[in-house]
């Protein structure tokens, strides 16, 4: 056996055989550090987009979108920045520069920091709904019309809603939320006939009064607030109108809505569950009930107040 020696220089790395065994291996004597590795790194370069031409696309796209962010305010005009102020987070934060962090506190403080007219405007900039970088900002934290009923009766510190209100989980969707979202327009047409009025597209709704709830109805008209359902079996209709009754959920939900709209009906549509060819819809009417929606507020303030508040709160001292 043969010892031989490694040789190192800074231009060239030259390896040579400790052993040497007849018949094993190459024929070449020794191989450059350089050649050791693929030349890709150049070609992986060239491919990478300029870096001007992305920039432009991102900034462009959140314009579109109108998010509110440190690259969106440094390029174009938020053209809801008053809206912003609406935001739950924005409100939280703010109170916590005071030294008191009672929930009650807070409720006051929002009341007041919430402007009647920033609110019309918000319903404006959200109609858009779920395309609109808004109409998620203004959802963040607050008991919507859907969550209403579950909370003024949910008794889980830390459960599923919780996760929810707070954006920590994502709502999967459904058959019937699906179907919904394919046939809301088409629905939306054959009521405007059979009902003889005009509906107009939803918004996300907020009143000075009631700061952490919100509202956004399928669709409103002069005096009425629209709720469309479009489940794709017997048995999800049957769980919207149970004995052609309209569920307590559904209820407390358009109960919400028409206090944040200030309309005094509701209308329930359920499509049926052969509507592409058929165009039924089935249809419940409902007034508002002060006392109902008023005792649902109290229930819900209390699981926001216990379950929520604290978590937002902590989000913006950390």
């Amino acid at each position: 056996m043969e010892m031989n020696l490694l040789l190192c220089s800074l231009e060239k790395l030259t390896i040579y055989p400790v052993l040497d065994l007849p018949g094993f291996g190459t024929v070449i004597k020794y191989i450059e550090a350089e050649k050791l590795t693929k030349k890709t790194s150049a070609t992986l370069v060239d491919n990478l987009p300029e870096n001007n031409t992305f920039l432009q696309k991102v900034i462009q796209l959140a314009k579109n979108q109108q998010i509110n962010s440190q690259i969106g305010q440094l390029n174009f005009d938020i053209d809801s920045k008053k809206a912003y102020s609406l935001s739950l987070h924005r409100l939280i934060f703010d109170f916590n520069k005071s030294t008191d962090s009672q929930v009650e506190k807070f409720l006051e403080f929002a009341k007041i920091e919430m402007k009647e007219a920033v609110c019309e405007e918000a319903e404006q900039l959200s109609k858009q709904q779920s395309e609109c970088a808004i109409w998620h900002e203004l959802r963040y934290g607050r008991i919507t019309a859907s969550k209403f009923y579950e909370a003024a009766h949910c008794k889980t510190e830390d459960g599923s809603l919780v996760q929810q209100i707070i954006g920590a989980s994502k709502v999967h969707e459904t058959n019937a939320m699906a179907r919904g979202k394919n046939l809301e327009k088409d629905v939306i047409e054959v009521l405007e006939k059979e009902l003889k009025v005009e509906i107009t597209r939803p918004e996300i709704y907020h009143v000075p009064s009631h700061p952490v709830f919100a509202a956004s109805p399928d669709g409103v008209t002069s005096n009425a607030i629209i709720e469309i359902k479009c489940p794709s079996s017997k048995k999800s209709l049957d769980t919207f109108l149970p004995k052609g009754k309209i569920s307590l959920k559904c209820i407390a939900q358009m109960q919400l809505q028409m206090l944040m709209t200030g309309k005094k009906e509701g209308i329930f549509c359920v499509a049926d569950r052969n509507f592409e060819e058929n165009e039924q819809v089935y249809i419940k009417k409902l007034k508002y009930d002060d006392a109902h929606t008023h005792a649902l507020i109290k229930n819900s303030l209390v699981f926001w107040s216990k379950n929520i508040f604290p978590k937002l709160l902590k989000s913006v001292q950390t």
